[in-house]
């Protein structure tokens, strides 16, 4: 239900002293421009930082790794050809693309096709941040990004770096750091999320598979959760009160092995094209289980039929069906298992959310109701029945 801190979007042909834009709707996308090498212009030694976007404070306290400043490239003033804009900071103070800035297919030109299925044809791209004093450096990926676009994890020369937008500052991550996408596109990432404060992600050392929590302004880490077994996945909920960790399940199948619904890929993404690309799960996935860790401290909950997380309360699956509330000391019935219910939309800032109930005779339909602490009331909306909340 959180939408997505970093938006894709899409292929942008650039004349020479055209502006940077950024587009949703690429239908002129395909556009090139002779090759040609632009000079790479001196820094000013007076840049400022926009007025749209203040200046915020350097980062403090001792740093027990590796930290250093980010290198100086660029600027680039001109964007004279074809780029994939991949995300954006909501202050405009960064833009990461890809740039197919060298002729690699030797045909005269720069210049990138989208393919009738999405796919990308033409001079290869490559990746960039591009920062608001004018400052450009080439990354492998871009995994994430906090909520206010200061921060961002990002893969350099296969190290996993903490890049602080206003400090200027690189920070290695260390060894064994979890930075696998279980997703061919650009989503939230599974292991590497940003929470109030601090950033989530999965450290691997030996057999020990840890959930790590850095503070984004002390620089210190803590272990969240430690086990053996495979972390698939790693949430935090609105209210920043509980980490929820889903690791790997029983071996339903007997072939020895946990088996992804998307089988975990560690390569850096590809530049996308502006048509995104979609791949069924597996068709039968091994289950997943839950921990849930209170941020603040206190035992682990082991949940086997968490359906979501609601604020910091627990959706549960009844094995019958029925869904019920649980906010650690109490449970309030949500639908009983007639209902055979849906959770198609949460807003737990108002405690109220959508819930889709089965219509009898209508197999293929949920009737919508607006559930709230007072109780249920149905709306004259119907939509497709769901396999997942």
């Amino acid at each position: 239900m959180n939408s997505g801190s970093m938006p894709f979007a899409g292929v942008v042909g650039f004349g020479r002293r055209a502006t940077l834009l950024v587009l949703t709707v690429t239908a002129a996308a395909c556009a090139g421009s002779p090759a040609r090498e632009r000079p790479a212009e001196a820094l000013p030694s007076t840049a400022t930082r926009p007025p749209h976007a203040p200046q915020r404070p350097q980062q403090s306290g001792a740093v027990p790794i590796e930290q250093r400043t980010a290198p100086k490239v660029g600027p680039v003033t001109t964007l004279d050809a074809p780029i994939t804009v991949e995300a954006v900071a909501p202050d405009g103070s960064w833009v990461a693309v890809c740039e197919a800035s060298t002729d690699t297919n030797a045909d005269g030109r720069l210049a990138v096709e989208v393919a009738p299925r999405g796919e990308l044809h033409g001079d290869r791209l490559e990746r960039s941040l591009r920062l608001w004093n004018g400052r450009v450096f080439p990354i492998d990926d871009l995994f994430a990004a906090s909520p206010d676009g200061r921060w961002l994890v990002v893969r350099r020369a296969h190290r996993t770096e903490l890049f602080d937008t206003s400090a200027g500052t690189l920070v290695d991550l260390g060894a064994g750091v979890d930075v696998r996408r279980t997703e061919p596109h650009r989503t939230e990432h599974r292991a590497l999320v940003f929470t109030d404060g601090g950033l989530l992600f999965v450290r691997v050392r030996g057999r020990e598979h840890a959930v790590i929590e850095r503070s984004l302004d002390e620089g210190t880490e803590r272990v969240v959760y430690a086990g053996r077994e495979s972390i698939v996945r790693v949430t935090a909920d609105a209210f920043g009160a509980l980490i929820v960790v889903e690791l790997a399940g029983p071996d339903r199948n007997g072939n020895g092995r946990f088996d992804w619904a998307h089988p975990p890929n560690d390569a850096p993404l590809p530049c996308g094209s502006p048509i995104p690309t979609v791949v069924a799960p597996r068709a039968l996935p091994d289950p997943t289980i839950h921990v849930v860790v209170p941020r603040s401290g206190g035992a682990p909950r082991r949940i086997t039929d968490l359906a979501l997380v609601f604020g910091a309360s627990l959706v549960r699956r009844s094995p019958e069906g029925a869904l019920f509330l649980d906010d650690g000391t109490t449970q309030r019935t949500l639908a009983d298992a007639s209902c055979k219910g849906r959770l198609l939309f949460t807003d737990p800032f108002h405690d109220q959310l959508l819930l889709g109930c089965a219509i009898p005779k209508r197999p293929l339909r949920l009737g919508v109701e607006l559930v709230t602490p007072t109780g249920r009331r149905p709306l004259d909306i119907d939509v497709a029945d769901l396999a997942l909340d």
